[in-house]
């Protein structure tokens, strides 16, 4: 007999040593809702002492007290149970207005030989880092799909605009009067916002990919003065304080201007009530720091008065998927674009804020080699070109009827002896026959795509000179194909066409 005691004794330590350790709370009730015994796991969101609870009803036990606003649901959820009805939520614990976890919650109805309901098996386990993975996942999953929304749309739309400048730029060079030319040259203008917007939205869904050069970053911040104006509104004061040194640094102007305007509106979301938002550019000496190397950079600050961060948020801010904002108002990827942005052009970026006394964001960026006050060379659509030399022949493979059209007749215009094809395959064709000293080939196109007619009119001609054209970029898988081809992103003027023709033929 005593044997057998201890023999149960050692099954029941054995048994309460297993329960103790589950990574879940299990509370045995009766069908009222009172407590005959629980498992002692300890639990960062359960009251201490847990074991306290046994004999009281559950919705009197430690832990409840901390999560009234639970009590009333739970009531309920025993009296479903005790009826003989099992219950499974995911129950929501908060304190103080604030989400302190999430819980797979399960009352099951255990019955006795006459189908009575004897006890309630109470199971809750967190599952706080299960959600955060889903939702990582699903705002992963939506980015991805935007992404691929966005580049499609931005394909068909930089054709269209590619059509508008061309034509535009065309209509200018007919010698209009005063008032028409100045028309003229605002449609320009706005379409070249219009391209700015589009590069905006493919870096954001980072289907484009970082292009990093030499770029003023003083000179970009005066452009986007409008944009900046338009997105603070009327109630906040805005500081700008630039650098007179016109230094150029390494970055890719489009991240630069997303990482800006992300940072602008992060601010502007600080300060409700109004505030000051202030950029300032400095030239600064870096020696020992963990993140950079020596040498010399531009700082570009971002600082606003708004409500601040505490200490636990500063350090989460760069995280990706990380946002304090309301559920449909952030993604979370804002300030981690940022600092991978920074991070890519060989620079990195850094955040302090204190709660009540604003933020401060600073970015740093590796100043570029070459001549310090030398002029950035303009890569824009108002981009100029020497007339090239006439009688060169062109094959132009492009399936846009519209776009085709356009850079033929401005390359005829130009003096270049033009042939089109609306098709790769047409294309591939007509490149056997006239052999032309430049082929201008649209990187996406239904069939046979541009990689597709570069690659074979390469195993024909090995050092074709060749020009690719493309909605956004693709200049890895370009460079695959072609590594030594040009690359020009839609939309772009004539003349920028001509001139990238003209350095092949000098080549």
């Amino acid at each position: 007999m005593e044997a057998r005691t201890r023999a149960l004794t050692t099954s029941e330590q054995r048994f309460r040593a297993i329960v103790d350790t589950v990574l879940e709370v299990i509370v045995l009730l009766s069908p009222d809702g009172t407590v005959l015994d629980l498992n002692r796991s300890p639990m960062a969101w359960r009251a201490p002492n847990p074991e306290s609870a046994v004999g009281q009803k559950i919705w009197d036990a430690p832990t409840l007290s901390l999560y009234p606003d639970n009590i009333m649901p739970l009531r309920e959820f025993i009296r479903q149970a005790a009826d003989g009805h099992p219950v499974r939520r995911e129950i929501v614990l908060e304190r103080r207005g604030h989400v302190v976890t999430t819980l797979d919650f399960s009352l099951t109805p255990v019955t006795n030989e006459k189908g009575e309901v004897e006890i309630l098996v109470l199971e809750a386990r967190d599952i706080s880092e299960l959600k955060l993975a889903q939702e990582q996942l699903r705002q992963s999953q939506k980015m991805e799909a935007l992404g691929q929304l966005t580049g499609g749309i931005a394909h068909d739309f930089n054709n269209l605009l590619t059509v508008v400048v061309g034509g535009l730029d065309m209509v200018l060079r007919q010698g209009l009067d005063p008032k028409s030319q100045r028309y003229a040259k605002n449609a320009l203008a706005a379409a070249e916002r219009g391209a700015r917007l589009t590069a905006q939205l493919l870096a954001f869904s980072r289907v484009q990919r970082l292009e990093v050069r030499p770029i003023h970053v003083a000179s970009l911040i005066e452009e986007m003065r409008p944009l900046l104006r338009n997105v603070l509104g009327p109630g906040i004061a805005k500081r700008i304080e630039l650098h007179d040194e016109q230094r150029r640094v390494m970055a890719d102007p489009t991240q630069v201007e997303v990482a800006l305007l992300n940072l602008a509106i992060n601010a502007r979301d600080a300060m409700p009530d109004g505030g000051e938002l202030g950029i300032s550019t400095r030239a600064v000496t870096v020696g020992e720091d963990n993140e950079l190397s020596p040498g010399d950079y531009i700082e570009l600050e971002i600082r606003d008065t708004g409500t601040g961060m505490p200490e636990e948020v500063v350090a989460r801010a760069f995280d990706p998927f990380f946002t304090t904002k309301e559920a449909g108002k952030g993604t979370g990827l804002g300030l981690s674009m940022v600092y991978g942005m920074a991070r890519q052009s060989g620079g990195t970026a850094r955040i302090e804020s204190r709660v009540g006394e604003g933020t401060r964001v600073r970015l740093y960026f590796r100043m570029a080699d070459g001549e310090e006050d030398g002029v950035e060379q303009d890569e824009s659509l108002v981009a100029a070109a020497k007339k090239p030399p006439a009688g060169h022949s062109i094959l132009v493979i492009d399936d846009d009827e519209l776009v085709r059209g356009m850079l033929c007749a401005s390359l005829t215009e130009s003096g270049f002896a033009v042939t089109e094809a609306g098709d790769g395959q047409q294309g591939l064709e007509l490149f056997k026959t006239l052999r032309p000293e430049v082929v201008v080939i649209d990187f996406i196109m239904p069939g046979m795509t541009g990689a597709e007619v570069a690659q074979q009119i390469r195993a024909i001609s090995p050092g074709q000179r060749i020009i690719f054209v493309s909605g956004y970029s693709e200049t890895d898988a370009i460079r695959r194909v072609a590594p030594d081809a040009a690359i020009l992103t839609k939309p772009f003027l004539p003349a920028v066409l001509d001139r990238a023709i003209q350095a092949l033929l000098e080549d």
